[in-house]
């Protein structure tokens, strides 16, 4: 072989063998941006400390460019940590939670025991602000009369307008859901909606009593009336009070006292009024 053709086939050589050796470098560092550095990124935002984190990079970094080399560092070293660092994360993660929800619950019950306590020194709390010329205990269908601008109304619980002032006297409630209420210096009665059941006609009433009757006084003389609005008992007495839960009412006929029993109740299961 000639000199000349002999030194052609040295550098084809050595070219080809610099050329597969480019190749083996870059197939190693493409290894290790496209397998190993994302493994290391994911395990160092699940499980590893950031000081684990950067041990594992130095190691990577160490490593020649070798594919063979970095192919077994990735298969070896690092996949074998993948799932026990996620199940970790996953862990980490739901400690975290757990304690964020310790936190926020034990914030609501401090705020809570903090709220008892400064009711409890409180020594009362306003549940509907003054604002009322006149205002009366609530019935017991949680109406209350008050006065507003020299008339009488209703409000409920939180104070809001149910049956807006209007007369010119109101009493409170009865059981049967019938208050009597004054408009032209008459009496009458009402339902808990402000419809005018019985019409105003009467010098003055009372309250109705268990037995659904109610005094009513016309003319100087005391009657009982129902819950329609009719004269049962027809004013004849010059005194006369509210019958008891026995049935009996007190009256007075030429000064003196004595008691009445009304034939039979009067008081029926329905509203009054059609409510």
């Amino acid at each position: 072989m000639k000199p000349v053709r002999l030194c052609l086939w040295v550098v084809a050589l050595l070219s080809c063998a610099e050329a597969a050796a480019d190749t083996d470098v870059e197939r190693a560092r493409k290894y290790k941006k496209m397998s190993a550095e994302p493994l290391i990124r994911e395990m160092s935002e699940t499980c590893w400390r950031a000081e684990e984190a950067r041990a594992w990079r130095r190691k990577l970094q160490a490593l020649p460019d070798d594919p063979a080399r970095v192919r077994e560092f990735v298969n070896k070293e690092l996949a074998p940590l993948k799932f026990p660092c996620r199940r970790a994360g996953r862990e980490r993660e739901e400690e975290r939670r757990a304690k964020l929800e310790a936190e926020q619950k034990a914030g609501r019950e401090a705020g809570k025991r903090a709220a008892e306590e400064a009711r409890k020194k409180a020594e009362f709390e306003w549940a509907i602000k003054p604002r009322f010329g006149e205002a009366e205990e609530f019935a017991a269908n949680g109406l209350a009369r008050v006065w507003v601008n020299g008339k009488w109304g209703y409000i409920n619980e939180k104070g809001e307008e149910v049956i807006k002032p209007r007369f010119d006297e109101a009493w409170l409630f009865a059981a049967n859901g019938l208050a009597p209420v004054k408009v032209n210096g008459k009496w009458g009665y009402i339902n808990e909606k402000g419809k005018e059941v019985i019409k105003p006609r009467f010098d003055l009433v009372w309250s109705f009593a268990a037995n659904g009757l109610a005094l009513v006084l016309v003319n100087g003389k005391v009657g009982y009336l129902n819950e329609k609005g009719e004269e049962v008992i027809k004013p004849r007495f010059d005194g006369a009070w509210s019958f008891s839960a026995n049935g009996l009412a007190p009256v007075k006929v030429n000064d003196k006292w004595g008691y009445i029993r009304a034939p039979f109740p009067y008081r029926t299961d329905k509203r009054p009024g059609g409510e």
